[in-house]
């Protein structure tokens, strides 16, 4: 083959390699080091975090044992928060997938959390959950392609005396890089399989 037909097959090889590139990941914050809490960095998991931090166990067992903080911790020694209650979201350049998260209301049983999936500041998918301070409860949310997700929470009644708040408690987060559909592999090889045509034409004609 010449030189320009070897670029065409060389084209859609790096097509098809990037279209069907997955990665999968379950953030769970425990990496994350602090005597504390911290806000959680920017770039982790590969995100922008707005008003999240993170809290790490010995810290919560000496001032907030037994509450949401406590209870919903699902892998050790992180948790994850919205600070003072306020909403929160992380957001990237690139489509994600939300899969999923454990959710657990820090202070409020029947704490309301609206989660709302965005693409562009545009708000694609939407859903309320409702969660206790007693254990964490697992989401499935199969927000697709979005570039944002915010976290507002509000209601219900305090589980732990005069103590009350919207914090909500996250662990395990899922998400996952976007697949392109099937129609969009088969128009980028359909473009490369096109070049190769037109490289052979092209040298058939040039003798």
């Amino acid at each position: 083959m010449g030189r320009t037909v070897q670029l065409a097959v060389a084209c859609v090889a790096v097509l098809v390699v990037t279209v069907g590139h997955v990665k999968a990941e379950t953030l769970t914050f425990d990496e994350l080091v602090t005597a504390v809490t911290d806000p959680i960095p920017n770039g982790y998991g590969g995100f922008q975090w707005n008003n999240f931090a993170f809290a790490c166990r010995d810290f919560i067992l000496s001032q907030y044992a037994g509450t949401g903080y406590d209870n919903g911790m699902v892998s050790t020694p992180n948790i994850a928060y919205n600070e003072n209650g306020n909403p929160a979201a992380f957001s990237s350049d690139t489509p994600f997938t939300l899969n999923g998260a454990y959710l657990t209301g820090a202070w409020n049983n029947g704490l309301q959390i609206i989660v709302d999936g965005l693409v562009n500041d545009s708000v694609v998918y939407s859903r309320t959950v409702v969660v206790d301070t007693t254990s964490p409860t697992w989401f499935d949310f199969n927000f697709q392609n979005v570039t944002k997700v915010n976290f507002t929470s509000s209601g219900g009644t305090p589980a732990h005396g005069n103590d009350f708040g919207y914090q909500i408690i996250m662990d395990n987060l899922k998400v996952n890089e976007i697949v392109p559909e099937p129609s969009a592999l088969i128009g980028l090889l359909s473009m490369g399989i096109v070049g190769l045509g037109l490289a052979w034409w092209r040298r058939k004609r040039l003798g």
